[in-house]
């Protein structure tokens, strides 16, 4: 009788130590410093620290890992730069996931709990946290989906860029694009989407504001005669490349590998109306024209005519449309990035004060 009546008082004066209003609160998961991919949420629920990983669009979690603390100082870190190998809590999702819930006691009830396994055991070890009024959470993942047709999402929606014209033995049409702001700043080879239209002038005399596409956006029908050939452009970034070997023979030029004029032209002959233009194609011939896109028309129809999507170790074409001074639209321009499989991902808040990008968020703690 005695052991029945500590047991209950132990129950009741953990449940007025812990029990909490339910107080969420939910942070953007940021993939790649700043590409929105989900959100983390974290609450306590009656006697468990509750911490759910949501993804958005089509980014999936392939791995998470979860630090919860009283003080920022006590998660694993090194030079202030958290080490989530080290992290108390972590999964690995093989399938990839849209979402995974942490259910963390904060204490040991010493009653059957959600997290026991048929053993009597923790799957998630208990951590005593009942006397912190503050809770600091590290929450890390590891996402991919970059490549995904919700790409849009984490697209920003203007960038500054400008462009170089080629030379004969360049690797493409434009053989540098500038591009600075966002994560998507870097340095490109890129290719024109429409013969009729025109560039100003070079990088060395010029940038111009662009607004940011993917390639597979229904928004592109207002600036490309065919998009619904785009994916077919898509499958040609990927596949096809200067220097690759052409069956054509008897061409002009002699040539039997292909040129950024080919492969330029074959882009012209799928997403322009006008595309019998040749300006700063140099080496070109139209059997090897022929030749790319009969093989992007190939691919498509051996594939139950389903247009070509990139996958992960795949390029994505992003459209850049810029505009003048005056707001007149010029070339539109495309292109490629790597499909990255993986990206590290944050719970959004307060940075660590190593040289990273990760950070940490707070939530009211059960003594607060």
């Amino acid at each position: 009788m005695k052991k029945i009546a500590f047991s209950v008082l132990t129950m009741v004066i953990m449940s007025i130590m812990v029990a909490q209003p339910a107080q969420a609160v939910t942070v953007e998961l940021l993939a790649g410093q700043d590409m929105l991919a989900g959100t983390v949420t974290a609450e306590i629920v009656g006697t468990d620290v509750v911490v759910t990983y949501q993804t958005s669009g089509a980014w999936l979690l392939t791995e998470t890992h979860l630090q919860i603390e009283c003080s920022v100082g006590a998660i694993p870190q090194k030079n202030g730069n958290p080490i989530p190998g080290d992290f108390d809590y972590s999964m690995m999702h093989d399938p990839p996931v849209a979402s995974y819930v942490y259910t963390i006691p904060i204490v040991d009830p010493g009653v059957e709990h959600p997290n026991f396994d048929k053993n009597g055991k923790y799957l998630v070890e208990p951590h005593d946290w009942s006397g912190c009024e503050t809770l600091y959470i590290a929450a890390h993942a590891v996402v991919n989906g970059l490549c995904s047709l919700d790409l849009e999402e984490a697209l920003p929606e203007a960038v500054t860029m400008c462009v170089d014209w080629p030379e004969s033995g360049d690797n493409a049409y434009f053989p540098t694009v500038n591009v600075w702001d966002t994560f998507l700043a870097g340095e490109y080879e890129g290719w024109c989407l429409q013969s009729q239209e025109s560039f100003d002038l070079p990088c060395i005399i010029a940038d111009y504001s662009a607004d940011v596409y993917s390639s597979y956006d229904a928004a592109l029908s207002a600036f490309v005669d065919h998009p619904e050939n785009l994916p077919k452009v898509n499958w040609i970034l990927n596949y096809i490349n200067v220097g690759d070997p052409s069956a054509c023979v008897g061409c002009d030029d002699g040539l039997t590998a292909y040129t950024y004029g080919d492969i330029q032209q074959a882009i012209w002959q799928l997403a322009s109306i006008q595309n019998d233009a040749d300006t700063y194609l140099n080496d070109w011939c139209q059997c090897r024209v022929d030749e790319i896109v009969a093989a992007a028309n190939a691919w498509q129809v051996a594939n139950g005519d389903i247009p070509f999507v990139p996958g992960c170790g795949d390029y994505l074409g992003i459209v850049l449309i810029p505009y003048r001074a005056d707001t007149s639209r010029m070339q539109p321009v495309i292109i490629k990035i790597p499909c990255n499989c993986d990206e590290t991902a944050w719970g959004d808040g307060t940075d660590f004060s190593g040289k990273n990008w990760a950070t940490y968020f707070t939530i009211p703690g059960p003594a607060d």
